[in-house]
């Protein structure tokens, strides 16, 4: 298993029904996405929480590499009765996510929406 980017310092804290990860970068690419598939994963199951609320408030461009190793994760995530929500995305990262229909894979949320998060509470 790879570990992730020493230089990418994710934050985390519960919600009712899941995890919320802040991912703290402006490029979501291959470099800083080396093995966060396997690291968040790891994490959400460590909590016992395997719903994964993934903050993206800081990310300007994503890679499609990176697009692929969500759907991946989603789908682990799943299987271990949980799902991947994207949240906080700039318009720009949504239309990606939209344009190419992924956006019916996995629950992609804009900055305009402010749907509660979870069960949790927490709003953006």
């Amino acid at each position: 298993m790879s570990a992730l980017s020493p230089a990418v310092a994710l934050q985390s804290q519960p919600v009712a029904d899941g995890t919320l990860v802040r991912f703290p970068c402006a490029d979501f690419d291959e470099a800083t996405t080396d093995g966060l598939t396997d690291t968040l994963y790891d994490l959400a199951l460590r909590e016992g929480r395997p719903s994964l609320y993934l903050d993206l408030d800081d990310v300007k461009y994503l890679a499609s590499i990176t697009m692929g190793r969500l759907i991946v994760l989603d789908k682990k995530l799943r299987d271990a009765g949980g799902r991947l929500h994207l949240c906080n995305l700039n318009r720009q990262v949504y239309e990606v996510f939209r344009v190419s229909r992924l956006n019916q894979l996995i629950d992609v949320r804009p900055k305009e929406d402010a749907t509660v998060l979870g069960a949790g509470g927490v709003r953006h």
